[in-house]
């Protein structure tokens, strides 16, 4: 896959402008081949590939994370790894909060809805699923009901730590 990739360009550098403009002087079921070659040399053939052809691939990829994602999902096992997550719109808003443009510098809501898309299963596109992340925050609902099922003090290590058990016993008196 990879020596086949690399004779399509040649001697050329690859880069995902030239591996487009490739593409379109190929028919569809061609342009197809070699898009899905891409894919599947980056993850059966990376250990061998050079830099340049690292760096292309990864640019390929990340030019349409829709498309990188759809692959993952539709033609590898990874599509039947995703986790059901009990509330997926809490741990959406609890992540949009925390990669706030506001708490860390230039966040890709992009990069962050592909990889949330890709351990959970989402019914949204990747550029839906970032505009969510980028414009929604945790509500004092969403805290409240989270703050329901945190134990406070129930870490070990934690200075007020005791048994759940002692603590609903002894509910109302000093902990330990």
């Amino acid at each position: 896959m990879y020596e086949e990739l690399k004779a399509l360009f040649g001697k050329e550098t690859p880069s995902v402008r030239k591996f487009q403009k490739i593409l379109n002087e190929l028919p569809p079921v061609r342009r197809l081949h070699y898009l899905q070659l891409a894919y599947k040399a980056a993850f059966c053939e990376w250990d061998v590939m050079d830099v340049r052809y690292r760096l292309f691939l990864t640019h390929l990829f990340t030019r349409d994370w829709q498309r990188t994602l759809n692959f993952l999902l539709e033609s590898t096992v990874l599509g039947t790894l995703q986790f059901d997550l009990q509330e997926p719109g809490i741990i959406q808003r609890f992540i949009g909060q925390l990669e706030n443009p506001e708490n860390s510098p230039n966040p890709s809501f992009l990069h962050l809805a592909f990889s949330l898309s890709l351990v959970f299963p989402y019914s949204w596109s990747v550029g839906y699923l970032g505009d969510k992340l980028r414009t929604q925050i945790l509500t004092s609902e969403d805290l409240l009901r989270l703050n329901d099922k945190t134990l406070l003090g129930s870490d070990p290590g934690d200075k007020f730590h005791c048994d759940y058990k002692e603590v609903m016993k002894n509910k109302g008196k000093k902990p330990c």
